[in-house]
């Protein structure tokens, strides 16, 4: 069964090819939407859902905690697509990683269900979350666990608007791990753990310690 990782550097919304594939791995048109709680989320909702929605995906729009784990697990059986927004990358990881829910998205991921993660989504979704001192109270860096989706990975999101080189070489310095800088509104799908297409403003990734700008190209 293939699986299907989509990476984000900002925010929603979802740029616009890597969103049609998304929906086009999809085995049923229903997607999970996880936001953390928080005044205004609702502001979000549309960005979230707009292209999705447009393509005849009925969305499901859950915000953190959860009033129920055991029934957020069930919807996440059925659904057809999981997504984890941006925010607190910490808030995320105590609600999802560290619950029942994390095991769940994570045997759904490997059953072929699509998972897609903004900024802190796609932080998290690796083996562990390096969550950069830019982003994190104490001013370094910060290592928790992750969902564990990609393996020997690392992300740096808001690559160049934070201008996280240094970061994404202190989360690369073992060179048996691939490293990837995501700038806002760009974004990568791994299709079984590969690279298969980028989209967006920048995306970079780290080999033999040379910063390279990936070409945009669709396969």
């Amino acid at each position: 069964m293939s699986t299907h990782l989509f990476l984000f550097g900002s925010g929603p919304p979802f740029t616009e090819k890597l969103g049609k594939r998304f929906v086009e791995v999809m085995r049923e048109k229903t997607c999970i939407i996880f936001v953390i709680d928080r005044p205004g989320i609702n502001d979000y909702r549309k960005m979230y859902e707009g292209m999705l929605k447009s393509l005849g995906v009925h969305c499901l729009f859950r915000p953190l905690p959860a009033v129920s784990e055991q029934g957020i697990c069930d919807e996440l059986k059925a659904c057809g697509g999981i997504i984890i927004g941006g925010g607190n990358t910490e808030k995320y990881i105590d609600e999802l990683v560290e619950t029942t829910i994390g095991p769940t998205i994570r045997d759904q991921f490997h059953t072929g269900i699509p998972v897609a993660g903004f900024s802190a989504g796609a932080i998290m979704s690796m083996e562990k979350s390096m969550i950069s001192a830019k982003d994190h109270p104490s001013k370094r860096l910060n290592v928790r666990k992750g969902l564990g989706l990609q393996q020997q990975t690392q992300v740096a999101v808001h690559f160049s608007e934070w201008k996280e080189e240094e970061h994404l070489r202190m989360i690369t310095k073992d060179y048996g791990i691939e490293g990837f800088g995501i700038n806002e509104k760009s974004g990568i799908y791994f299709k079984n753990g590969t690279k298969e297409m980028i989209e967006g403003s920048g995306v970079y990734k780290i080999h033999a310690g040379v910063l390279h700008k990936l070409e945009v190209e669709n396969r």
